[in-house]
């Protein structure tokens, strides 16, 4: 599945789905009447994999929160007063259109790749030119490439078509140690050379951004009722220095 990966982690990728793909056609070629169970263990591993990678590249998720509610709560904002006002933000869903186009492309490849493993294989096994062990080899290594190659092309369009990700975070608590709400827990200080804060009073919430070199920016979404009162708590908490200046 296509999600946003960071340069380092796309070297990292490649590497470990080459190392897998050599040797998954290696035992292929002399066991060959395994090959399902050989493609579910690709496939597992490949799910893995990406899973690990998604988590370590995850932002807003660092501590725990029994550390964050150990400080004074300065702020609370429920599910409720953040559905409506999200309801009433005409210009949310432009801004969501690049991720939805993404989850809907990936749940449209991944019943092709499952078709596309499940004819592949049992029609090169009826082929006589993969008698030879190098021309067996090569055809194994070429049906597991074609998906590699298709996840790595989705990266590439990912990183060109979605360079902010908006996180809207449907409820959420905040501290002077920090913020807690679905899909974030982050302790303050933060860095202000990754975060900063950014006030919209007329579409009623609060961003904080989190950029860093080679990935992806992600807008933490807060809709707020009082939203200056949170931009006022981020600034004065979250990111102290930049409050002083």
């Amino acid at each position: 599945m296509a999600y946003y990966q960071s340069k380092r982690q796309i070297i990292v990728t490649t590497m470990y789905s080459q190392v897998l793909i050599f040797s998954l056609s290696v035992v292929n070629v002399f066991y060959p009447q395994y090959y399902q169970q050989i493609f579910l263990v690709f496939f597992l591993a490949a799910i893995m994999f990406t899973a690990w990678s998604v988590r370590k590249t995850r932002v807003g998720a660092k501590v725990s929160p029994e550390e964050v509610r150990a400080g004074r709560l300065l702020f609370k904002a429920s599910r409720n007063d953040t559905s409506e006002l999200q309801r009433v933000d005409t210009e949310l869903m432009a801004e969501l259109k690049p991720m939805l186009k993404v989850s809907a492309l990936n749940l449209v490849v991944l019943p092709i790749f499952l078709i596309w493993y499940w004819v592949y294989f049992p029609y090169v096994n009826t082929l006589s030119i993969v008698e030879a062990s190098e021309y067996r080899f090569l055809a194994y290594l070429a049906g597991y490439e074609v998906p590699f190659v298709i996840i790595h092309a989705m990266n590439l369009a990912t990183r060109k078509l979605v360079r902010t990700f908006v996180q809207v975070i449907s409820e959420y608590e905040i501290y002077d140690k920090g913020i807690l709400g679905v899909g974030v827990s982050l302790k303050f200080p933060l860095s202000d050379e990754q975060y900063k804060v950014e006030l919209n009073p007329k579409r009623m919430f609060v961003d904080l951004i989190h950029a860093s070199s080679g990935r992806a920016a992600v807008k933490f979404r807060l809709y707020s009722k009082n939203p200056e009162r949170v931009y006022e708590i981020l600034k004065r908490y979250g990111l102290p220095s930049t409050h002083r200046s």
